[in-house]
């Protein structure tokens, strides 16, 4: 039984873990946090800790450090959400005894893996301790030899004395013999001793095993008789040199003792009239090592060589096409509607495309050539060691190809398409870094012409860089010439059918290009910091509209507005919002300003003292996409809030899936449990909204009932008095 501790967040994670752990009896602790893991680290002795890699106050790798810096034998596996090989390859580096993924399998695995780290720790204990032993019986002997060595060499005249002490020595040295032999029988490392003729003398009971040989196989035969294997290899030539130079060395080996072949750590140690050797399998720690370079260069789905690999290939290629004047090619492949393949047909087929992918890929190129998974449906592939550009355009023609053949997924034949980009050393860059750059953009220049295509590259074709330009110079003048205008996205009470407040969302009408949409715009406005003087401008029309709504006779409506990190986190938002209330006349009490969890969490007390102030104010304040972030309920329950507001992509699967339902559940029974409304976004269906009402959740908006309207459509809604029921 052992003492864990628990580094998650997540309470319900933390609980589905200790119980997973139950049936072996451990005790379990918790923290929630990494500086609660450090204080009961500091005051606890624990015999393992399960590390989560996301907290709230900061990343499980500084915790980790900062634990071993505390506790360098500390027993720690880390626990992440990400497939990071990366990430994986570095805490298993630093010392972290294993890493797991939060899967569907966690749970499963958990126990077998817990008690593996203890069973490693207790074992290599158990080593240590009897290695000591060892130490002590060979100091002991090396002791008790050179005492009654100076005294025979005293005392020669004393013959009676010699001859006693010499009893007494010879049976101190036999109790030793008998000690040390006890020890290294006791052992799972593998000890034999040899002559100058490399003849057995001894040999432990783990070296037979080890050996899979008898005692009486090997004691006084010639080790090369008895392993005939070893003639002419490492093996013969370091116990050689060992016993030619007369000092001791480490090597490692790898040969076959039927019936399995194995990897051993092997020390020799030269002696007086021959050599004493120290063995021990490390095949499973040498697996882990080979496991871990595998994790670090090659994708874990497709087994292709991943983005490190592929830019260490690709500056291999390039430094060889310097020396001798060729050229290299570098394309990247992207599949066109690969998210529609996840969306119809299920993540695990879309898996499977890729992988297929990849197959037909490398049956298409040389040995010589990388065929590599940056990432996502992206293809990457160096051609090196060619001597004209048309040899890349050959390969792509060859890979479009492979496309004309359907792809078989769960039962269905699907036909893919995809885009590539092709650039070529030296004729478009002569730096590395660039090449994938040009590549990508030539990809995406193929896209643009209708997919299902290449391009190469040619410097004309940065039309990304350009339209983004464009875009940031037509929204500096849109603002100035108020082209936006606000639509209102109706929010329905869920047991009555009946309005209980709008959502104000800004399009842009531009005055050449017609609507633009918000995806367009909004993050080249929030890079560039427009979004702030836009922000503002929609929170003062969404107030205006409001009081205007108000004198015209309709009732007051509440009306939210989405704040960005960047204005929010302006000194003078709390002084705008004030402004903007006195300045229009607008109630506080119907206006709610919309934040994401990412504001949340950053600059929390800072973030308090604004939502104390907009509290004080009269507004309301609403958690926007709540569940994508990573606020705790610690972060929580500080902050002033009125509504949580589910986001989409829990919504969306919520009658399909059991896990996307848990957690809605999850969130409304949360926002209750803090008195908060709760409020569902993206409800398209009349079945995800009977299952939203009969988990009492407050408020729905979606598509099923409204898609966003311009004001006079609201008006028109409002008076019609429609009640929204399935």
């Amino acid at each position: 039984m052992a003492n864990i501790l628990i580094v998650e967040d997540s309470k319900t994670m933390a609980s589905a873990e200790a119980y997973a752990l139950w049936n072996a009896q451990h005790t379990v602790q918790f923290a929630e946090s990494g500086k609660d893991a450090l204080h009961l680290v500091g005051v606890t002795d624990f015999d393992l800790i399960l590390l989560d890699y996301e907290l709230p106050d900061t990343n499980g790798l500084l915790v980790f450090r900062a634990i071993r810096k505390k506790d360098p034998d500390a027993l720690v596996i880390m626990i992440t959400g990400r497939g990071d090989e990366e990430l994986a390859a570095q805490v298993l580096k630093e010392g972290a005894k294993d890493y797991l993924i939060k899967s569907n399998t966690l749970l499963e695995i958990l126990p077998r893996a817990v008690e593996t780290v203890l069973k490693d720790e207790q074992n290599r204990l158990e080593l240590v301790e009897k290695d000591d032993a060892l130490r002590r019986a060979n100091e002991f002997l090396e002791t008790r030899v050179a005492e009654r060595t100076r005294e025979l060499a005293e005392a020669n005249e004393k013959l009676k004395v010699e001859i006693a002490e010499r009893k007494e020595m010879g049976k101190a040295l036999r109790d030793s013999n008998r000690m040390m032999l006890s020890v290294l029988e006791s052992i799972n490392d593998g000890f034999f001793s040899l002559d100058d003729a490399m003849v057995l003398g001894y040999c432990n009971g783990a070296a037979e095993r080890l050996l899979n040989r008898k005692k009486e196989d090997l004691l006084n035969r010639n080790l090369f008789e008895a392993f005939p294997e070893f003639r002419g290899t490492l093996f013969e030539k370091k116990f050689t040199e060992a016993i030619v130079t007369g000092k001791p060395l480490a090597f490692e080996l790898n040969f076959e003792v039927e019936p399995y072949r194995n990897w051993y750590d092997v020390r020799v140690f030269p002696r007086k009239g021959g050599i004493t050797v120290h063995f021990q399998v490390t095949t499973g720690r040498k697996l882990t090592e080979q496991r871990l370079e595998k994790l670090a260069h090659y994708d874990v789905l497709t087994h292709l060589p991943n983005r490190a690999l592929f830019m260490d290939r690709l500056t291999q290629a390039v430094e060889r096409a310097k020396r001798f004047g060729q050229l290299v090619a570098v394309m990247l492949i992207d599949l066109d509607r690969f998210k529609e393949i996840n969306d119809t047909l299920g993540h695990r087929a879309g898996d499977r495309l890729l992988k297929e992918v990849g197959k037909r890929f490398e049956n298409c190129v040389r040995k010589v050539d990388t065929v590599s998974r940056l990432g996502g449906d992206e293809f990457t592939i160096v051609l090196p060691d060619i001597k004209r550009a048309d040899r890349a355009a050959m390969v792509a023609r060859r890979l479009l190809r492979v496309f004309q053949e359907p792809f078989r997924l769960e039962g269905h034949e699907v036909f893919v398409t995809a885009s590539m980009g092709v650039t070529v050393y030296p004729m478009d860059t002569d730096q590395v870094d660039h090449m994938l750059k040009n590549a990508d953009t030539a990809m995406y220049h193929a896209k643009s012409k209708g997919k299902n295509d290449f391009s190469f590259f040619a410097p004309s074709m940065n039309t990304n860089a350009l339209e983004k330009f464009m875009i940031e110079s037509d929204l500096r003048r849109a603002l100035t010439n108020e082209e936006f205008l606000l639509y209102y996205q109706p929010k329905v009470n869920s047991d009555t059918g009946r309005l209980m407040g709008v959502e104000a969302l800004v399009r842009w009408e531009h005055p050449e290009k017609g609507m633009v949409g918000p995806n367009k715009f909004i993050p080249i406005a929030e890079d560039t910091g427009l979004i702030i003087a836009l922000g503002e401008w929609v929170l003062r029309q969404a107030c205006l509209q409001s009081v205007a709504r108000v004198a015209a006779g309709f009732e007051p409506l509440p009306v939210s507005v989405n704040v960005s990190t960047r204005q929010f986190h302006k000194k003078e938002f709390s002084q705008t919002v004030a402004s903007v209330l006195g300045e229009t006349g607008m109630d506080p009490g119907f206006l709610e300003i919309e934040i994401t969890e990412t504001v949340l969490i950053q600059e929390v007390e800072e973030t308090i003292k604004i939502l104390n102030t907009l509290k004080e104010m009269g507004v309301s304040l609403s958690v926007d996409d709540f569940g994508t972030g990573y606020s705790s309920l610690n972060y929580l329950k500080r902050f002033p809030l009125d509504v949580l507001k589910i986001d989409r992509s829990f919504v969306n699967d919520i009658t399909t899936h059991p896990d996307d339902r848990a957690v809605v559940e999850s969130i409304i029974a949360l926002g209750h449990n803090l008195n908060l409304k709760v409020i569902a976004e993206g409800v398209e269906t009349k079945e995800q909204f009977l299952l939203l009402k009969e988990k009492k959740c407050d408020g729905v908006q979606g598509y099923y009932f409204s898609k966003p309207v311009p004001e006079a459509e609201l008006r028109a809604l409002i008076e019609s008095g429609t009640a929204f029921l399935p």
